[in-house]
């Protein structure tokens, strides 16, 4: 669920940096050391700044999440002549997210790191969730992004060899007509699920928690949007 900031939060900052979506960002040994969910990428790693994107978003990869944070974090230290950071330019883009939560009045959350891996400070709630996937999914560019099933990119690698990677988006609703949003699992946070479902001009956003298990996600989302569109017209 994490992500979803992550992502919002990197694609509002590419209008103050003037960054283009074909920047080349180049994967930290930190990064590719990520534990959990991954994307595969490798230390040296060379790729365009929306492969990253999908392969935070489709596979959910902490990797590409991290590298995200690394690489936007130190474009605005440098934009904004912020000085003392060092290496750790991951933190600003953390405070970065934090602000919009402010921001977005999402009053029960707060980030510790741009992937979700579970720690005591890093939390969150349905509700807040759900305000904020509202919000992002208004983007067209997010709502591409979650929406894709399958993406294929070229990645790099530090000798320049290069190899074509394919991600496979994690949320099995897109295959019954959803729109995203993003899947998620802790320890504290159990089997989540933010999903977007459509019909006409009405979308409905539902932010699933602490879900009975990984398959059951898939049918207690779809009967809660059952219950809204007969409760809530």
């Amino acid at each position: 669920m994490t992500k979803i900031m992550t992502l919002f939060t990197a694609l509002q900052l590419l209008k103050e940096l003037e960054i283009s979506l074909t920047t080349p960002v180049t994967v930290s040994f930190k990064a590719a050391s990520m534990n959990g969910t991954s994307a595969r990428l490798q230390p040296g790693d060379h790729l365009k700044l929306i492969d990253l994107m999908h392969g935070m978003m489709l596979p959910s990869g902490n990797d590409a999440a991290q590298c995200i944070a690394e690489f936007l974090g130190k474009r605005v230290a440098e934009h904004r002549a912020i000085p003392g950071l060092a290496k750790d330019y991951d933190k600003l883009f953390i405070r970065e997210m934090n602000q919009i939560a402010e921001k977005l009045r999402m009053r029960k959350t707060f980030y510790q790191n741009p992937h979700g891996m579970s720690t005591k400070r890093n939390h969150s709630t349905a509700r807040d969730v759900n305000t904020l996937a509202s919000i992002a999914m208004r983007l067209t560019l997010f709502r591409s992004i979650v929406n894709t099933q399958m993406y294929s990119c070229r990645i790099t690698d530090k000798r320049g060899d290069e190899r074509v990677w394919t991600w496979e988006n994690t949320n099995k609703l897109l295959q019954k007509g959803y729109e995203g949003v993003k899947t998620g699992v802790t320890d504290a946070a159990g089997p989540c699920l933010c999903a977007s479902w459509r019909e006409g001009e009405t979308r409905l956003v539902v932010t699933l928690l602490g879900s009975k298990s990984m398959e059951e996600r898939w049918e207690e989302v779809p009967r809660l949007v059952a219950w809204a569109r007969t409760h809530l017209n």
